[in-house]
């Protein structure tokens, strides 16, 4: 039987089994009416982006999809990863940086961001399509150059890795994603920062500890994430338990202990952890919350567990010797380079990583009333999308001085020196 007919068997079985217009994996997770349409039209422009990819070609980039500060972030590390020897792969530094020769493509989603109001207004649904979409951009060959013109586009190289770097969007649209590349293709890699980081903590004990923001906490994207149909459900697939225990701290940086520091936000973390019942050694925590300094935050921990006063016993206790702090950067860069060197992906060039951004904006033949003042969509129209519409609402283009904002222009010059520096040369 040859590959297409195997696909169309596939779909048959599926077809089986499914309600109206939401089709179900029966294994894993209920997916989207988007990702069921591209699934059942093998000849569709979108089954090609995927089917298209050859892991034997080495010529692609490495996409970075999500919000404008976490793709920024993301595409930082990667581009100054030095965590390994790249002859042979062993963890020392070499003073090269570990994707050198490679292209980082950051695609930063400015049309549908910040990505927690959609779970807000009960409309994960589109969200989900929107993780979707922008993966395919990920593995499309065109952009455009402008989002006014929409008759002449730009050559872009198609992605060999694709990293959700946005915590909630690899909550709400990784899986759809990770589902066309299980049928389609399961040759390409697409990873999920939050994956990623569970996936460590798991390595180290059978609770995950997840310190985030406290509206990232009130909002349950994290009971969302771990029901059935999320990540245990990738657990499964990989012939894995699906059951996982969490816990979810918020991070409140207006602690009154030790004026509101660092230590006395992680002192307060430790006493509602000692309220919960069967509490066990701390021997991780997976950081969501990008105002906090990793190198800060494992100091910290250090720290204590080195702190001999008779008072500060009860914390040290409640650390493993090995505790450490898991953030997405450093988890990915090194799981990325790792599972490029086991395919050998790395396009072996003798130079420094590059950079080639796209943004995200709004299409520009909407109708005038649903755009804000600075030409953003408006708040009601862009949580209110429906999605598995026939409307394109946003665009992809090449990156400008023009779409970006000054204030997130700033923000890459402080925390991405790097990017920053690529970007402006």
């Amino acid at each position: 039987m040859n590959m297409k007919n195997k696909y169309i068997a596939f779909l048959c079985c599926l077809a089986a089994v499914l309600p109206g217009c939401r089709m179900k994996d029966t294994k894993t997770h209920t997916y989207i009416p988007y990702v069921a349409s591209v699934l059942a039209d093998t000849t569709s422009r979108e089954f090609s982006l995927v089917s298209a990819f050859d892991i034997e070609d080495n010529t692609g980039t490495i996409a970075v999809i999500g919000e404008p500060e976490d793709v920024i972030r993301m595409t930082e590390a990667l581009l100054t990863a030095d965590s390994h020897n790249n002859v042979d792969g062993r963890g020392a530094s070499d003073h090269l940086p570990d994707f050198a020769g490679e292209t980082i493509s950051p695609i930063i989603d400015l049309a549908n961001y910040p990505y927690e109001d959609y779970k807000k207004l009960s409309n994960t649904a589109f969200l989900r399509e929107v993780g979707v979409r922008n993966f395919l951009f990920a593995m499309d060959t065109t952009a455009l150059v402008s989002p006014y013109d929409t008759l002449h586009s730009v050559r872009k190289v198609a992605a060999k890795a694709v990293i959700y770097a946005s915590t909630t969007a690899g909550i709400y649209g990784f899986a759809d994603a990770d589902t066309l590349v299980r049928v389609i293709n399961p040759s390409l890699t697409v990873l999920s920062a939050l994956d990623v980081m569970v996936d460590k903590a798991r390595e180290k004990s059978d609770t995950v500890l997840i310190w985030t923001t406290a509206e990232k906490a009130a909002e349950g994207i994290y009971g969302d994430y771990f029901a059935a149909e999320g990540y245990p459900a990738r657990l499964r697939e990989r012939g894995e338990s699906g059951a996982v225990k969490y816990r979810v701290f918020a991070s409140h940086p207006d602690s009154l202990r030790d004026d509101g520091s660092l230590k006395g936000r992680v002192l307060d973390l430790l006493d509602k952890y000692m309220m919960l019942p069967q509490y066990g050694k701390i021997h991780s925590v997976v950081l969501d919350d990008r105002s906090i300094s990793p190198a800060e935050l494992q100091k910290v921990i250090d720290d204590l567990l080195q702190d001999d006063e008779d008072y500060m016993l009860v914390y040290r206790n409640l650390l493993a010797p090995d505790c450490e702090c898991i953030w997405a950067e450093k988890a990915v860069s090194e799981l990325l380079y790792s599972k490029m060197r086991q395919v050998n992906s790395f396009s072996h060039k003798i130079a420094y990583p590059s950079m080639k951004g796209y943004v995200t904006l709004p299409s520009a033949s909407l109708p005038q009333s649903v755009y804000g003042v600075d030409g953003s969509l408006s708040y009601g129209f862009k949580y209110g999308r429906e999605s598995n519409s026939s409307r394109n609402t946003y665009t992809f283009v090449e990156m400008r001085d023009r779409y970006i904002s000054e204030t997130l222009m700033e923000y890459m010059a402080d925390n991405a020196p790097a990017t920053f520096a690529l970007y402006v040369r």
